[in-house]
């Protein structure tokens, strides 16, 4: 060590050198670096989120929760599993054993997933994913007044988009909002004039509901 610092203290010019090349160097690489207040990271806990519209939580808990909680208690590498029952609604994490591998264990839960055989029809398809751990928020803004609920989400929508024009913010989750409903009511006279009943109107909805690919807009931006 003396050698090097003895040739450093003669050759001032070269130390000099050396120390602007290591600052620039160093000043080049911090511009790159990734910054987050609150980092994504990945934890050892596999999430299912399904949706059964229309139903309670006793439903989704008895239709969804259990069948699928009795499938992964008989999974070695799962060591406990939580759920929550909403209306519409079932979530359903599984934290996997110290030292499984992450994705051997989605895997093997997507797979158990999918062989129950017990879900309702009219429930859609479980989403199966890792946790990604991005728990915390920066800020938490409430919205109230004096409108009825259309017209608080739309405001909502429009404070969520506002910020999202913001360079400086990247994520922006909007929670408490129901999603959209149609009621149907039609006059029992009405019916009767037309044969009809209301098992015939609700077959006849359920036939023109379709839900289709919408296409694909390309733009100069995206």
């Amino acid at each position: 060590m003396k050698d090097p610092i003895a040739w450093f203290a003669r050759n001032s010019v070269a130390a000099n050198l050396l120390m602007i090349a290591v600052v620039a160097v160093g000043l080049l690489v911090a511009r790159s670096i990734r910054q987050e207040i609150y980092p994504t990271f990945t934890l050892d806990v596999v999430e299912i989120d399904m949706v059964y519209r229309g139903a309670s939580p006793e439903e989704v808990e008895h239709s969804i929760i259990q069948p699928i909680e009795s499938e992964l208690r008989g999974l070695d590498l799962v060591r406990t599993v939580k759920s929550i029952a909403r209306d519409g609604r079932a979530y359903v994490s599984a934290e996997l054993v110290p030292g499984t591998d992450r994705n051997r264990g989605l895997q093997e839960i997507t797979a158990a997933v999918q062989r129950i055989s017990l879900f309702p029809d009219d429930a859609e398809a479980p989403e199966v994913s890792l946790d990604t751990g991005r728990r915390r928020g920066v800020l938490y803004l409430s919205v109230y007044g004096d409108l009825d609920q259309r017209g608080l989400v739309d405001f909502a929508h429009q404070i969520e988009e506002g910020l999202l024009a913001e360079p400086e913010i990247s994520v922006v989750e909007l929670r408490g909002v129901r999603r959209p409903e149609i009621h149907v009511e039609i006059p029992r006279d009405r019916l009767r004039a037309l044969g009809l009943r209301l098992e015939d109107v609700a077959r006849a909805i359920d036939a023109s509901a379709l839900d289709v690919p919408a296409g694909t807009i390309r733009t100069a931006s995206g």
